[in-house]
């Protein structure tokens, strides 16, 4: 385990999307609460004077896919404000305490280069959560899919 401070803001809302990006750097992970779970993606700053942030889009499901959490998927450029889609957000790093960060230019590029790509989604193995934390680190990993497999499977 490495010693980085984490970085974790206070929750923001859908209006203050500007407060955000004072304390957001590119690169910071953004979480944006939905009912039940996080949604992630990668802080990416300012793209056509928008806040903007790298997320997996979707997933395009449909009937049983959508039931148990797999399909196709896309990754997108999008403005924090609609991603955050009226729900609370904010900066959560929470990663780095055990994976140190790449180097801001290395996580933006990586990100922006995947913008477009389609994702096998998978709720269990390949979320949005281990996309970001894989663009900030390199390691993918998900602490909600740890926490929900810790509780049902003891």
């Amino acid at each position: 385990m490495t010693n980085h401070d984490v970085k974790k803001s206070e929750w923001f809302n859908h209006k203050s999307t500007d407060n955000f990006g004072a304390v957001a750097e590119s690169r910071d992970l953004g979480e944006f609460r939905r009912n039940g779970y996080s949604h992630w993606g990668v802080y990416v700053g300012l793209k056509e004077n928008k806040h903007s942030v790298i997320h997996v889009s979707g997933p395009s499901l449909n009937g049983l896919m959508s039931a148990v959490g797999l399909g196709e998927s896309r990754i997108a450029l999008e403005k924090v404000r609609s991603v955050a889609d009226k729900g609370p957000f904010r900066i959560n790093n929470m990663i780095d305490k055990d994976h140190p960060p790449k180097s801001p230019e290395e996580i933006v590029a990586v990100a922006e280069a995947n913008v477009g790509g389609k994702v096998d989604y998978n709720v269990w193995n390949d979320n949005c959560c281990h996309t970001a934390t894989e663009y900030r680190s390199g390691i993918p990993s998900s602490s909600e899919v740890e926490q929900h497999s810790r509780f049902t499977l003891g």
